[in-house]
């Protein structure tokens, strides 16, 4: 992981808690570092402090662009998974194969009841949506059965869904 902490961020916080910072607004703050560190060392700690916010902003768009492209990889999978189940099945419509995977879903035990979720989301690459529709159950007991109730779960994008 990359470290936007950098010797220069310090500095500008130290000399914002050197400045009391808490509860004053912009101009107090600025109008503080000016009596503290001059009009250089102002300019210095507010540029280190935009620095900071425009590599987290960057941060964040990389990150939503890794989601959203590992959901296009796992849209388009699905999309397959879903064209071999309709053959298999001989169905001629989606919901067809969704209300055969239910009664299979229902006329199994317990074990097996999670055995085919884990199955239909590593496998079948569903998302948690159509998991929900078919087990009638709530998306947080779909990450317990695929062991991700410890936070290790990533949203989805919302980009696909039966």
């Amino acid at each position: 992981m990359t470290s936007y902490v950098t010797p220069k961020l310090l500095k500008a916080l130290d000399a914002l808690h050197e400045v009391g910072w808490v509860g004053l607004n912009d101009d107090q703050v600025k109008e503080a570092l000016q009596e503290k560190h001059g009009t250089l060392g102002t300019y210095l700690v507010l540029f280190a402090l935009k620095d900071f916010r425009e590599k987290i902003e960057l941060a964040n768009q990389r990150e939503a662009e890794r989601k959203h492209n590992k959901t296009l990889l796992r849209n388009r999978e699905y999309e397959k998974v879903k064209w071999g189940l309709m053959k298999q099945y001989k169905a001629n419509r989606w919901d067809d194969v969704l209300g055969i995977l239910r009664q299979q879903y229902r006329h199994t035990d317990s074990e097996g009841k999670q055995d085919l979720i884990v199955k239909w989301y590593n496998d079948y690459f569903m998302p948690f949506r159509t998991i929900e529709k078919i087990t009638k159950t709530t998306f947080y007991h779909i990450i317990k059965v695929l062991g991700m109730d410890d936070g290790s779960w990533e949203e989805e994008d919302d980009n696909y869904d039966d």
